[in-house]
């Protein structure tokens, strides 16, 4: 769990300032075995993906410095993430961790995943000024999409229009 708040820290650096844990998130979504449906051919999937990852970042940190990832300064962090994503990795790390391409794709899923939860986060959609279908749920923690679909029938949770729509104005 260091390893991956060290590596989101890195993502996603506001995050915390809006007290988002990202990895938590994460955690909780490969625990829970609910990725986005989708791999790349060449990663296991998303939990050992995950679990693999982690450890082959540590293990290309303790290489090359002889610290885990998450107690490299975040200069060294930065420098090690952007070899990984540019598929540079190469340094001799246990069996069982990935190669250098494989750490390209799976930091780039773990990117997407972590921008995702970021963005349907209600204090981060409030902050941008959205509030579509991934708001939700009274307190802010489902993400329910909507449930009304009606003419008319709204959310409890959408926000109340500024101005009317007069249909007939458009009409074509």
């Amino acid at each position: 769990m260091d390893t991956l708040r060290a590596m989101v820290s890195r993502i996603l650096p506001d995050a915390e300032a809006y007290g988002i844990d990202i990895a938590l998130r994460l955690d909780a979504m490969m625990a829970g075995q609910e990725g986005n449906g989708w791999r790349y051919e060449a990663l296991p999937t998303d939990p050992d993906a995950y679990r693999a990852g982690l450890d082959t970042l540590n293990a290309l940190a303790e290489a090359k410095t002889g610290q885990g990832f998450d107690l490299l300064p975040e200069a060294a962090r930065d420098e090690l993430l952007e070899t990984i994503g540019q598929g540079n990795a190469v340094s001799p790390v246990p069996a069982g961790c990935f190669d250098a391409e494989q750490m390209k794709l799976w930091f780039e899923e773990v990117r997407s995943d972590a921008v995702r939860h970021y963005v349907a986060h209600p204090a981060i959609m409030a902050r941008i000024g959205y509030s579509g279908f991934a708001n939700g749920g009274g307190t802010g923690l489902a993400f329910q999409g909507f449930e009304n679909v009606g003419i008319d029938e709204r959310e409890a949770w959408e926000p109340e229009p500024v101005s009317s729509f007069d249909q007939s104005e458009h009409a074509r």
